[in-house]
């Protein structure tokens, strides 16, 4: 009765690993799981290609923004610096920036070379707390003296779940800062 048991076991496990095996080389389907788990990873991938060159396309064109207003402001082609027309003019020259003029936060101090230019954290429009427009330093500063200009504003994320915006720094809006700042010699009279 014994020898039949033992028997019996033996022929099940073996139909069961004649199943296994067969079902080893079945083949049917093994692409599909390899498209399921590499598909995912390369769109994450392209997402955030696409994301940092949108984020690199935006710093670099504030920046030009930037540059171009305080140049104009150099030159003496700027009859009223005010914090709203320095704006317009980086905004003009910024094109790419949704709601450039709405956005950004433009803050202009005087430094000197010992002290150097201000190390505290640049204000940026805070959409999520209601407040529009912070308390920013805006001093245009006596001639001859060196200034420091700093623009922040903020933008959205194109893809804000994937790679490269889930690893930014954002505000509670999901939007990220882009800053850029310069410096120039007010012009003696």
């Amino acid at each position: 009765m014994m020898r039949q048991a033992l028997a019996a076991t033996r022929r099940a496990c073996g139909r069961a690993m004649a199943r296994l095996r067969g079902g080893a080389r079945d083949e049917a389907g093994a692409a599909t799981v390899e498209f399921v788990i590499v598909v995912p990873v390369l769109l994450m991938i392209v997402f955030s290609i696409y994301e940092a060159g949108w984020y690199m396309v935006r710093t670099t064109m504030l920046d030009r923004g930037l540059d171009l207003a305080i140049r104009d402001l150099r030159l003496g082609l700027v009859t009223d610096p005010t914090p709203a027309t320095i704006k317009k003019r980086i905004c003009e020259h910024a094109q790419i920036i949704k709601d450039c003029e709405s956005s950004l936060i433009l803050e202009l101090t005087p430094f000197t070379l010992s002290g150097g230019p201000p190390t505290n954290d640049p204000v940026c429009v805070d959409r999520s707390a209601g407040v529009i427009n912070p308390p920013v330093t805006y001093t245009p500063g006596a001639p001859s003296q060196i200034m420091f200009v700093r623009a922040c504003t903020v933008v959205g994320a194109l893809f804000p779940l994937m790679g490269f915006a889930e690893a930014m720094a954002r505000s509670a809006n999901g939007e990220f800062a882009i800053i850029a700042h310069s410096a120039f010699v007010n012009e003696p009279q």
